[in-house]
C-alpha cells in the first residue's frame, strides 16, 4: 500500500518534471527576446490604459451626482475614449508580437525535431510507431504553440490585471478590498489541486492521440491486407475502441475544467456580492462615494476573468508541459551510429573481419563470425534461405547498424572512423521492397542526385527495362506513383528503385534481392545488360536466385547467420552443399515452368 509520503513525493516529481519539460521551450523563446519584450511592454501599456477607464468613471459619476459642469464631464468622457483607443492599439501590438512569436517557435521546433529524427539510426524508428512520431508534429506542437503564444500572453495579462486592479482597489478602499478577497485563499487551494489533476489527464490525452495516429497510419497503409482478409469491421471496431478511449480522456479533461471554472466563478462572484453589500452600507453611511464604489466594482468585476482564466492557463501549461516532455524525449535520444572523422573518399575495397551482429532486442545473433574480402571492381554474390542474414550484411556495410563484434573495413579503415555522408556517397543501394515516394516517376528515379536531366533519367530506366512501360502511362515520367508506389506493380517498383541507384553512378553497388518480384528470365536479361555497368564497379548482389549471382567473382552461402560455403559458381556446385542443392532445385523448377 502506498503511504501518503510516497504520494507527496510522486506529486513533487510530476511538478518538477512539468517545469523541467518547459525548459526546452524557454531555450527557443530566448531567440526572440526582443519581440517578447516589446510584446509584453505593449501588453503592460494596454492593461494600464484599460485600468484608466474605471478610474475616470469615478469622478464622472460623482460629478454627475454633484452637478458638475458639462465641460468637465465631457473632458472625462474624451479621456475615456482616448484611453480605450490607446488600449486597443497596444492590445493589437501585444497580440501580433506574442502570437507571431509562438508561430516562429513552432516552426523552429518542428524544423529541429524533423532534422533530429533524420539523424537517428534505424533502431530509433524500430522501437516507435510512425503515427506516434507524426503526433509530435501535429497535436504536440499545437500544444507547445499554445503555451508559447496565448499561454504567455494570458499569463502576463492576468498577472498585470491582478496587480494593477488590486493596487487601485486598495487605493479606493483597503477594507472593501479585504472583504472582496475573502474567498481567494480557497481559490488558491482549488487551483493547486486542479493543476495536478490536469497534468495527469493531459498526459493521457497526448499519449492516446499518438496511439490513435499510429492506428490510422497503420490501418490505412495496410488497407489492401485488411480487405484481402475481410477485416474491415474488425479494424473499424478496434479503431472505435481506441477513439472512444481518446474521447473519454478528453471528456475527463473537459469535465474537470468545467467543474473548476464553475467553482472559480462562484467563488469570485461571492467576493463581488460581499463587496457590494459592505460597499453599499459605506455609501449610505457616507464613508465612500458612489463613484468610488462603481469604480471599485468595475475593477473587481474585471478580476473575474483573470481568476477563471487561471484554470484555463494552467490547463494550457500542463498540456504544453506534457507535449514538450514527449518532444523532449525524442530530442534527447542520441543515435547509436555516430559519424566518424575520416573524410577522404574511400576506394571500394571491403573486408569483414570476424563480424558478429545481433539486432537490438533480438534473442539470437543475425550474423556470427563472418569474414570475407572484396577487392575494387569485383562482384560478390550472397545467397541463402530467408532469414539467413543476407540483407544484414548490406545494412552493416551502409552503417544502418554497427557490428556487435568484429570490424568492417572500407579501404583499410574501420567504417566507424569514416564520415557517414562520405561513406554513403559512394554507394548505390536498392532494398528488396523497392520503396518509392509519393512523387512522379522521374523524381523517384532522380531522388539520389541533386540535378538530373531527362536524358540521364531515361537512360537509367532503359538499363532496368522500365522505359517502355513508363512511356505507356498517360503522363509518362511525370506520372504520380501514389503512396509507397501503390500505382506500380512490385516489379516496376523494384526496377524504379534500381534505376535510382544506377543514376548516381555509384562506386559500390548494393543490390538486395532487387529483382525478386520480376520473373527469372527478365532478371537474367536485366543483369546481363548491367554487366558492363557492374564490371567497372564493386558490387554486392544479394539474391535467393542462383542465376543472379552465378557470374560473381566470389559467392557466399549463409545458413542461420553463419558462412558455410564460399567460392565461385563452379567450385560451389562441385562442393555439393546448400548452394548446389538450391541450384538443382531452381533449375528443376525452371524446366517444369518451361514445359508447363
Amino acid at each position: 500500500m502506498r503511504v501518503p509520503g510516497h504520494a507527496i513525493l510522486l506529486g513533487r516529481l510530476r511538478r518538477r518534471r512539468a517545469i523541467g519539460n518547459l525548459k526546452l521551450l524557454l531555450t527557443y523563446l530566448r531567440r526572440y527576446r526582443a519581440r517578447l519584450a516589446i510584446g509584453l511592454a505593449a501588453m503592460l501599456l494596454a492593461t494600464v490604459f484599460s485600468r484608466l477607464i474605471p478610474w475616470l468613471l469615478k469622478p464622472a459619476i460623482d460629478g454627475l451626482k454633484e452637478g458638475a459642469p458639462r465641460g468637465h464631464i465631457a473632458q472625462i468622457a474624451v479621456g475615456m475614449v482616448v484611453a480605450a483607443a490607446f488600449g486597443a492599439l497596444f492590445l493589437y501590438l501585444q497580440r501580433w508580437l506574442l502570437i507571431s512569436t509562438s508561430r516562429r517557435v513552432e516552426y523552429d521546433i518542428r524544423r529541429d525535431l524533423f532534422a533530429h529524427m533524420q539523424r537517428q539510426d534505424l533502431s530509433f524508428f524500430g522501437g516507435r510507431k510512425t503515427g506516434d512520431l507524426m503526433a509530435h508534429f501535429t497535436n504536440d506542437l499545437n500544444a507547445v504553440r499554445d503555451v508559447a503564444g496565448p499561454g504567455i500572453m494570458y499569463a502576463a495579462t492576468m498577472t498585470t490585471m491582478l496587480v494593477t486592479s488590486i493596487a487601485l482597489m486598495l487605493a479606493i478602499n483597503p477594507i472593501l478590498t479585504l472583504v472582496a478577497f475573502a474567498p481567494y485563499p480557497i481559490i488558491t487551494v482549488v487551483t493547486f489541486f486542479f493543476g495536478r489533476a490536469m497534468y495527469r489527464r493531459s498526459r493521457r490525452v497526448q499519449d492516446l492521440f499518438g496511439d490513435l495516429s499510429a492506428r490510422v497510419q497503420e490501418d490505412l497503409g495496410g488497407i489492401r491486407v485488411t480487405r484481402a482478409y475481410v477485416q474491415e469491421e474488425n479494424s473499424a471496431r478496434n479503431f472505435e475502441t481506441l477513439s472512444r478511449a481518446y474521447l473519454q480522456a478528453n471528456m475527463d479533461v473537459a469535465r474537470l475544467r468545467g467543474v473548476f471554472f464553475a467553482a472559480m466563478n462562484a467563488l469570485a462572484g461571492t467576493g463581488l456580492v460581499l463587496a457590494l453589500l459592505v460597499g453599499g452600507r459605506q455609501v449610505m453611511a457616507g464613508t465612500i462615494s458612489l463613484g468610488a464604489l462603481v469604480a471599485f466594482s468595475a475593477y473587481l468585476a474585471e478580476l473575474t476573468w483573470p481568476v477563471i482564466a487561471v484554470g484555463w492557463v494552467i490547463g494550457m501549461l500542463q498540456r504544453g508541459a506534457s507535449a514538450v516532455g514527449r518532444i523532449n524525449r525524442v530530442l534527447e535520444s542520441q543515435p547509436a551510429i555516430i559519424s566518424g572523422q575520416l573524410h577522404d573518399r574511400p576506394i571500394p575495397r571491403v573486408r569483414f573481419d570476424h563480424v558478429t551482429f545481433r539486432y537490438p532486442g533480438a534473442a539470437e545473433d543475425a550474423l556470427r563470425d563472418i569474414t570475407f574480402a572484396l577487392s575494387p571492381g569485383e562482384t560478390l554474390g550472397i545467397v541463402g534461405r530467408t532469414g539467413s542474414g543476407k540483407s544484414t550484411i548490406l545494412k552493416l556495410l551502409l552503417r544502418f547498424y554497427d557490428p556487435t563484434e568484429g570490424r568492417i573495413l572500407l579501404d583499410d579503415a574501420d567504417l566507424r572512423e569514416r564520415d557517414l555522408d562520405q561513406l554513403r556517397a559512394i554507394m548505390g543501394y536498392t532494398p528488396q521492397d523497392g520503396f518509392l515516394f509519393s512523387r512522379t516517376i522521374a523524381k523517384n528515379i532522380a531522388y539520389g542526385v541533386t540535378h538530373a536531366d531527362a536524358e540521364s533519367i531515361r537512360r537509367a530506366a532503359e538499363r532496368v527495362h522500365l522505359h517502355d512501360e513508363i512511356t505507356g502511362f498517360a503522363n509518362a515520367y511525370e506520372s504520380l506513383v501514389g503512396e509507397r508506389g501503390i500505382t506500380l506493380s512490385g516489379g516496376q517498383r523494384q526496377r524504379a528503385s534500381l534505376a535510382r541507384a544506377l543514376i548516381t553512378e555509384p562506386e559500390l553497388l548494393l543490390l538486395d534481392d532487387t529483382l525478386s518480384s520480376v520473373d527469372a528470365e527478365k532478371e537474367t536479361e536485366i543483369l546481363d545488360e548491367l554487366r558492363d555497368f557492374m564490371v567497372q564497379r564493386t558490387c554486392i548482389v544479394v539474391s535467393h536466385r542462383i542465376s543472379a549471382v552465378r557470374h560473381a567473382d566470389l559467392i557466399l552461402v549463409l545458413e542461420d547467420g553463419e558462412l558455410t560455403e564460399s567460392g565461385r559458381h563452379e567450385e560451389l556446385l562441385k562442393g555439393g552443399g546448400l548452394y548446389a542443392r538450391l541450384y538443382a532445385r531452381q533449375r528443376l523448377a525452371a524446366e517444369i515452368e518451361g514445359t508447363a
